[in-house]
């Protein structure tokens, strides 16, 4: 199993909408209790990924805590303003769990990367966050 996080400005783009512009998904499900959205499933060739919606109510933390390894750990070369710019404009975390797990010819990888510029969203993966274009914005690397 491997994780990525998609960190997301605009969730309302999340849904069935770019869901079903995306070739590489097989099927989707959303995964909710009786009065939230919790998640969703995507299900690929290759893999599974479950992917889970973080509480409103632990989302400061955890973007306090990005913050944080941004200024500690930006890469070369890039403005360390705008990487903080970026995770302050985050709305949403979605943790993705990935299963089997990346494959070898980086299928999966390469979904991953296309879900996050399509969305917009910073990508954390490997110790390393990405923007949406995704350059490098710091990495304990």
């Amino acid at each position: 199993m491997d994780y990525a996080t998609l960190y997301i400005s605009d969730p309302s783009i999340i849904g069935s909408k770019v869901l079903d512009t995306m070739p590489e998904i097989l099927s989707y499900n959303s995964k909710s209790d009786n009065h939230h959205v919790l998640g969703m499933t995507l299900r690929l060739k290759a893999a599974n990924i479950d992917c889970n919606f973080m509480v409103n109510s632990e989302l400061e933390n955890h973007l306090n805590g990005l913050s944080n390894f941004v200024s500690g750990s930006i890469a070369e070369g890039v403005d360390l303003s705008y990487s903080l710019s970026r995770v302050s404009q985050v709305r949403m975390a979605m943790g993705c769990c990935i299963d089997p797990g990346f494959d070898s010819e980086g299928e999966i990888l390469n979904f991953i990367k296309h879900y996050s510029r399509t969305l917009n969203s910073l990508l954390f993966y490997d110790s390393t966050l990405f923007d949406y274009d995704l350059q490098i914005l710091a990495t304990l690397k």
